[in-house]
């Protein structure tokens, strides 16, 4: 089964052209090269002021 697999797999990949290249365990990303981006300071504000907008409108509500 697990054969079979394998073969679909590879007639699968056939179709596409790509090259398989060796790096060495120091040349991979490790967890540190993919932490998050940091947030932007400029979309946070926004946010705070959407919230008080909202929060206005719903309290001017009777």
């Amino acid at each position: 089964m697990c054969a079979a697999r394998q073969q679909r797999y590879a007639v699968f990949l056939s179709g596409f052209d790509y090259s398989i290249e060796y790096r060495n365990s120091n040349a991979n990303a490790d967890s540190l090269s993919r932490l998050p981006l940091p947030t932007n300071q400029d979309n946070n504000e926004l946010k705070d002021d959407t919230c008080m907008y909202y929060q206005d409108i719903v309290e001017s509500i009777p």
